[in-house]
């Protein structure tokens, strides 16, 4: 019950509504950087790609914490498994409250990027962010490993936005939509914090 209610919050097309669509489309009109399709491409598949770590991570987790209740249940024995009860598991709100980000930032990048200008490798994208979110999940007793490897894709996502942002930035060109790529790189830098704080390695 509470996984629908959280995949219920997802749809927010509020969100897309805090930036000024018809000036980005004027930005565009204008002719944007040739470089900047690349990038934005690269942005679309990366967003698609972070909404399904967090669909790996949560499917382990609902795994784990299915398999640890049916052996309790069988046997007696409680294994100990970090995500018996998950509703008492942090690691379950993170991956809630970021997974929920994301898929904000996901319907941005499809407002901005039309189909026909998509990676056609958004298939490998969602199978490789799956594994990379379940892998850790799986393997690891704690949700260590899961910070960790957040904290590691977060710190290059925030390196592959400034790319971006910052040619933005000093030509002056299209600042509505650098607006909006900065307020993204922003939450994506929180995600990085939020995750080295959880995992330890914030000093």
């Amino acid at each position: 019950m509470a996984v629908r209610a959280a995949r219920r919050a997802f749809s927010s097309t509020k969100y897309a509504i805090a930036f000024d669509w018809n000036k980005i489309r004027d930005e565009k009109g204008a002719r944007w950087p040739q470089w900047l399709a690349a990038e934005l491409k690269s942005d679309h598949a990366g967003e698609t790609g972070a909404v399904w770590i967090y669909k790996g991570a949560e499917a382990a987790m609902l795994y784990r914490n299915r398999a640890s209740n049916t052996i309790l249940k069988l046997t007696g024995i409680d294994t100990g498994c970090a995500y018996r009860e998950l509703e008492k598991q942090e690691a379950w709100g993170f991956v809630q409250e970021h997974m929920r980000t994301e898929s904000q930032h996901l319907e941005l990048m499809e407002k901005l990027v039309p189909k026909s200008e998509r990676s056609s490798l958004i298939p490998l994208w969602k199978i490789s962010g799956f594994l990379l979110g379940a892998i850790p999940t799986v393997a690891w007793r704690s949700p260590t490993w899961l910070y960790l490897t957040v904290e590691a894709v977060e710190t290059f996502v925030e390196k592959h936005y400034m790319n971006h942002i910052e040619p933005l930035q000093e030509s002056g060109e299209a600042p509505e939509l650098t607006r909006l790529l900065r307020h993204c790189c922003e939450e994506e830098i929180h995600h990085r914090d939020d995750a080295a704080r959880r995992s330890g390695s914030q000093v």
